[in-house]
């Protein structure tokens, strides 16, 4: 018997609750809050007004801690990939896949934590207790060993759930069944869990009350939660500012929810409004929409971009689309003369006869009459002084590896610089690539041929003699 002034549970023959002297209600009297006359959306409306009223400050605070720290991790996680992105970076060291899983299995540990201290404090405001940000924060260091294990029947549902998703069809279908009868019992699990803590209720008899209170009531549950939708849909256009609004209103509303399948309190005070099941068929009618309206929008963007997505390599293939019909054009002639042009930070040998094109993915790219040979500088920023030029050149030959046959890379001195050389090649192209790092910048000059005429082989020995980084 559970006394209506703290919610304390006794025995069943008591007539005083034993933790605050309440005389409590007889059975027959508790048998009055059953409701049954009233009409459900009264009953959802009451739950939710009462929750309004209700002062949630220490609640702001602890889950604006917990958004913030999820903001800050989520940025540092997201540099932390950047960086690595942009660094190019194959070999990764074990500190850098570690630390992130660690402060990742610590930020959801320490908010599994305070989720059920949350859901402790919700139910101590729904019976007007004075909390502190202090009290919620020390709840699970008192109560160590029902947290763990709330958590670990959280992790088993979650597996239960991961393992039915595997399956395409029934496996779905299961979870979905299993997720409208039991979703309601695993909350209120929760609540009956942090509203034992004195009694050492086991994890067994609070699943078996849990399932036996939430008998008939589902259809209550899923209205209640339904209900916040809209909510949920500002919280959305305010990139989540207003959860810290919305949580704690919603975690009262189910504290008050919990409280009236104990038959702890009635909740009769509001007026009627949408029946549960309106609320339901609104919410899935309106998620079933929105499912056809964003098929649609693909289905059109599909329709109208005829030309296939594809992703943005670092050499591009599309080079040698020949414009002369004479193939046979003399290679040496061409290369006989030229100029070094200073090309985005670099100083490269250019011949006369080439033309500076345009070409996705190159800072400056010169091609020949024919485009059978294209010479290409590539400038990255790579934020991070301590990338070694063996580790960015490494990279370059791991990317390229995935559409040529590339050869191990060479170390070359050329006018005082120390180059990486890369050469790769395919059936039908050659690819020479000269690397270097100089502060945070990588610099790759990519020269693509055709064939390994003489006029090329002169062409790449003019190149180095006149590469360097301009200063």
């Amino acid at each position: 018997m559970y006394c209506n002034k703290c919610g304390y549970q006794n025995s069943e023959n008591a007539k005083f609750c034993q933790k605050c002297g309440n005389e409590l209600l007889s059975q027959n009297s508790q048998n009055i809050l059953t409701e049954k006359n009233v009409d459900d959306s009264i009953i959802r409306r009451s739950i939710k007004l009462d929750a309004k009223k209700k002062q949630k400050a220490p609640l702001y605070g602890v889950i604006f801690i917990i958004l913030i720290v999820g903001i800050v991790l989520s940025a540092f996680l997201i540099r932390n990939i950047s960086t690595s992105t942009m660094q190019l970076e194959t070999n990764i060291s074990g500190n850098q896949i570690i630390m992130p899983l660690l402060l990742l299995f610590i930020y959801f540990f320490v908010a599994a934590l305070l989720n059920i201290s949350i859901a402790k404090a919700s139910l101590d405001i729904s019976r007007e207790k004075q909390i502190t940000i202090g009290d919620i924060l020390r709840f699970p260091f008192h109560n160590f060993s029902v947290c763990l294990k709330m958590i670990g029947v959280g992790i088993l549902v979650s597996i239960i759930l991961g393992v039915l998703q595997l399956a395409p069809i029934i496996g779905t279908i299961a979870y979905l069944i299993l997720l409208y009868y039991y979703a309601p019992a695993y909350v209120i699990f929760n609540y009956i869990m942090v509203d034992s803590t004195e009694n050492n209720l086991s994890v067994i008899d609070a699943i078996k009350k849990a399932i036996e209170l939430v008998k008939g009531q589902r259809i209550a549950f899923y209205g209640l939660v339904f209900s916040f939708l809209g909510w949920y849909l500002l919280s959305a256009v305010t990139l989540g500012t207003l959860l810290i609004w919305v949580l704690p209103y919603l975690n009262v509303s189910l504290a008050n929810y919990y409280r009236r399948l104990i038959k702890e309190k009635e909740f009769t005070s509001a007026t009627t409004g949408l029946s549960n099941k309106a609320i339901i068929g609104i919410c899935f009618g309106a998620t079933f929409a929105l499912i056809i309206v964003m098929i649609i929008i693909v289905a059109i963007g599909i329709l109208i971009n005829t030309r296939p997505l594809t992703t943005e390599k670092t050499i591009p293939n599309n080079l040698y689309e020949d414009t002369y019909e004479n193939n046979n054009t003399n290679y040496k002639d061409i290369y006989d003369s030229g100029e070094v042009r200073k090309a985005t930070g670099v100083n490269i040998y250019v011949p006369n006869e080439f033309s500076e094109i345009q070409i996705d993915g190159y800072t400056n790219a010169y091609a020949s009459p024919s485009k059978n040979t294209v010479l290409g500088v590539i400038i990255q920023e790579i934020q991070a002084e301590q990338t070694s030029l063996d580790d960015y050149a490494n990279t370059m030959r791991y990317l390229m590896s995935e559409e040529y046959t590339c050869d191990e890379l060479q170390t070359k001195t050329l006018n005082g610089e120390d180059w990486k050389i890369l050469n790769c090649q395919n059936a039908d192209y050659n690819i020479r690539c000269y690397i270097i790092i100089k502060g945070t910048t990588g610099y790759i000059i990519a020269i693509t041929y055709k064939d390994t005429s003489a006029g090329n082989t002169e062409l790449l020995s003019k190149i180095e003699q006149n590469l360097s980084i301009e200063y």
